[in-house]
């Protein structure tokens, strides 16, 4: 017991010198964020009182509160996964707990406190404020405990599950580059958090009435929001709301239930990681087995070995993420906006929309790899200029294998597309088009901006994400140069049936592309010329 005294008092522990302000500072935001989530909550109810009937005031509120979950703990997540990585692995003290006599499930439970308090605060504190506001809707007083409970449930599953995928992947890679990995997973949050309220458009429940209230409740009934942790609250309050109280505790006992497995489970996993960073000894059994079988069980972990260094060594987190969320946004474009419209002139829109998407991810891939490619190529100057061949002959080697991987990629997904959507033929072939042609633009301009920086006193990737973010941004204007041509194309065609017109429109974005590629070609082969 002492010793659990002492993990909590070191949770709290903030100096030895004792710091009013930052206690009144401490003080002030924790009624603040309470104030915002009361605040908000009322404002809510409000609009929704004057706008919506009664019978479906409840089933409506409950939906957006849903949304407001999911956004919550997916920022909650992002803060939490980065935190873990900070507090599990910090090497200043990772080894020194480890030599500790003390118990490692003792260790876990300091550990996983200080995150959960940490990364929580603000959702715990905002949940109140929303608690505090229910009774405007339903009788709370009965069912108090039960909402408490539910509201509690959701930190302790997305924390277990932030720290579960932590220790995964730390068990995989062995390390992570912790400033990469928190800067790469931000991007994928916010992208994801913001693809979610985009489609979900909160903002339409405050200006609808009951005629689009049908309309508004499908587009809302998203496969994510149910197995987001934040829509348990949610849930509960239906129940409880339709005197399904007993169906509502065991609901969110069940919810508890879960929390303590996941809990479990990542407490076994910082065991074994413990062990493995620790240098334990393996178990007799073990032992007696690498006895029996000594070659092939050290074949077998020199196997394991080499695959783990393998990972440790090529596997890109930021490239990782980045691709996922471009993914994501590819899904939620190709499905949910799919016939929103009505019209089919909507879904070339957004059919042209995914294939810029398809064409950047692709870009993203030329520019990463054509950059370390260049990072490298800067040290070995003198030795590629002592080879019996041309130098073009190699960065032309180098931009064919981009092309072939950047279009084998695309095409794949340019039938993930034409699957979804199933357009005309005619629409097929721009897209076709599109995928030679600005594959071919992306590549030549990122061969120029490589040697155009390989000259330079300046170390690329000191400066990796910024540099990254912003080619990738530069792209993104021509990914609208991409649906101009997609929609050029179309609406030409189906205000004509003269193939001269068609093409002389099409011949007239092939031309301007190709004029563009053209001059970073010339300035590429200039700057090889000068190596």
């Amino acid at each position: 017991m002492k010793k659990y005294l002492i993990f909590l008092y070191s949770i709290l522990y903030t100096g030895k010198n004792r710091n009013f302000l930052r206690f009144f500072l401490s003080g002030f935001l924790v009624i603040c964020v309470f104030s915002i989530g009361r605040s908000l909550n009322n404002v809510i109810l409000d609009r929704l009182i004057d706008n919506i009937d009664q019978e479906f005031l409840l089933t409506v509120y409950t939906q957006f509160h849903s949304i407001l979950g999911f956004i919550l703990v997916s920022i909650a997540s992002m803060s939490c996964i980065i935190y873990s990585f900070n507090i599990f692995f910090k090497d200043s003290e990772l080894y020194f707990l480890f030599s500790l006599p003390i118990k490692t499930s003792e260790v876990f439970f300091n550990r996983f406190m200080k995150i959960f308090l940490y990364s929580s605060s603000v959702y715990i504190l905002f949940s109140a404020g929303i608690l505090s506001t229910l009774h405007r809707l339903f009788n709370i007083k009965a069912n108090i405990i039960t909402l408490l409970l539910s509201y509690l449930s959701v930190p302790l599953i997305y924390t277990s599950i932030s720290i579960l995928i932590v220790f995964l992947f730390t068990m995989i890679l062995g390390s992570i580059n912790s400033r990469r990995f928190l800067i790469s997973f931000s991007v994928f949050m916010i992208t994801v958090i913001t693809v979610a309220v985009r489609y979900m458009r909160p903002e339409r429940l405050f200006q609808m009435n009951n005629i689009e209230l049908d309309t508004y409740m499908e587009k809302l009934s998203m496969p994510f929001l149910k197995f987001s942790p934040g829509d348990i609250p949610s849930r509960v309050m239906l129940l409880i709301s339709n005197g399904r109280s007993l169906d509502a505790i065991t609901f969110t006992a069940c919810c508890l239930l879960l929390s303590f497995i996941l809990l479990t489970i990542c407490s076994f996993l910082y065991k074994r990681l413990h062990g493995e960073l620790s240098g334990e000894n393996q178990p007799t059994s073990s032992m007696k087995r690498l006895n029996i079988k000594k070659q092939d069980t050290t074949k077998t972990l020199l196997k394991k070995k080499e695959i783990t260094l393998f990972l440790r060594d090529n596997f890109n987190m930021q490239q990782l993420w980045l691709f996922i969320g471009l993914i994501a946004v590819f899904f939620f474009n190709a499905y949910y906006l799919k016939n929103m419209g009505g019209k089919n002139f909507y879904d070339t829109i957004t059919f042209f929309f995914n294939l810029g998407v398809i064409l950047l991810i692709s870009a993203s891939f030329i520019a990463r790899f054509f950059f370390g490619f260049f990072v490298k190529t800067i040290k070995e100057k003198d030795f590629l200029k002592s080879l019996p061949i041309n130098i073009e002959i190699l960065f032309k080697a180098r931009q064919e294998l981009f092309f072939t991987a950047c279009c084998v990629f695309s095409v794949f997904a340019l039938l993930l597309l034409l699957l979804v959507y199933r357009p005309e033929l005619y629409i097929i072939l721009i897209s076709i088009i599109d995928i030679f042609l600005f594959i071919s633009l992306y590549i030549n301009m990122a061969l120029y901006i490589s040697l155009r920086f390989l000259d330079e006193q300046l170390d690329i990737f000191s400066i990796p994400v910024l540099f990254y973010i912003l080619f990738n941004l530069f792209l993104t204007a021509f990914v609208t140069l991409i649906q101009a041509f997609g929609m050029i194309g179309t609406r030409h065609i189906q205000n004509t049936t003269r193939l001269g017109r068609i093409g002389s429109v099409i011949a007239l974005v092939i031309l301007i592309v190709f004029f563009i590629s053209g001059i970073f070609k010339r300035l590429s082969r200039r700057k090889i010329r000068s190596l």
